[in-house]
């Protein structure tokens, strides 16, 4: 599985620290925080990929997901939940958006 946050912060740690509690039930996993860089399109915000390398049980994956957001959106192979969806409801006002990728 593939996730990618976009977090809403000055500093790479502030994002990263952004991230953390939502995949603290995921770590258990094999986590692979691949890249955390600045969105090119939008000043102080930022894209952090994750890499889930091990299979994430259905409980886990909504435990998950569940704790960013309701209303999220799937199409074929990915997951996506956005503030600009009014749909949608982001528990935490720096995540902007969320998109998870199954592999």
């Amino acid at each position: 599985m593939f996730i990618r946050f976009f977090i809403v912060a000055n500093t790479k740690i502030e994002a990263i620290n952004i991230v953390k509690p939502f995949t603290d039930n995921l770590r258990k996993k094999q986590t692979d925080f691949s890249s955390i860089e600045p969105y090119w399109k939008i000043k102080s915000m930022y894209v952090v990929n994750i890499c889930i390398q091990s299979t994430v049980s259905d409980v886990d994956f909504n435990s998950f997901i569940n704790s960013i957001g309701t209303g999220w959106s799937y199409y074929d192979n990915e997951w996506v939940i956005s503030k600009s969806n009014v749909d949608c409801k982001i528990h935490d006002s720096r995540v902007y958006m969320v998109t998870i990728y199954s592999m």
